[in-house]
């Protein structure tokens, strides 16, 4: 159990490394980075969340949403990427 509260504290810190270095990217190069600062925004809080059992479930529970939502968008651009003109 220690290990794996060790590992969700290292990647909390990835992840707010990301929103460091995305935030920085996007001040001085370029704002299309800018969808990943947001993103990484939203995902640290639920990684440091995880320590607790309603945090589990919460991230099991929006895995299993994502899979479905991330399916759905796969669907939607192959047959957009392959309709007839």
């Amino acid at each position: 159990m220690s290990q794996e509260k060790d590992f969700l504290i290292l990647t909390s810190l990835v992840a707010i490394g990301i929103i460091f270095i995305s935030g920085l990217a996007v001040i001085f190069h370029s704002p299309v980075v800018l969808p990943l600062v947001v993103i990484a925004i939203l995902i640290a809080p639920l990684i440091l969340y995880q320590y607790t059992e309603k945090g589990s479930e919460l991230a099991e529970n929006l895995e299993k949403i994502m899979f479905f939502i991330t399916f759905a968008v796969i669907c939607i651009s192959i047959i957009l990427l392959y309709r007839p003109l």
